[in-house]
């Protein structure tokens, strides 16, 4: 968990340091043609939230914790 905190905060800064409401509009190449770089982005997003879900699931059916990685759980209350 420290891991994904450590990587998070990095992008984080990296984002307030370079991305612009200018650059959010520009295209960029993907693997599914031009995006828009702010519609590339929230497709990441949604993606990894998918994947979260798709985590906690697993882990409930298996009896195990799931752990605040994102943000508080119903087990780390």
């Amino acid at each position: 968990m420290q891991a994904y905190t450590r990587v998070a905060e990095d992008v984080k800064r990296e984002v307030e340091k370079h991305l612009t409401d200018e650059k959010m509009v520009e295209s960029v190449e993907t693997f599914a043609g031009k995006l828009p770089r702010g519609a590339m982005l929230r497709s990441l997003i949604d993606h990894q939230t998918h994947h979260r879900g798709q985590m906690t699931v697993l882990l409930r059916q298996a009896g195990l914790p799931v752990p605040g990685v994102m943000g508080p759980t119903k087990e780390g209350h």
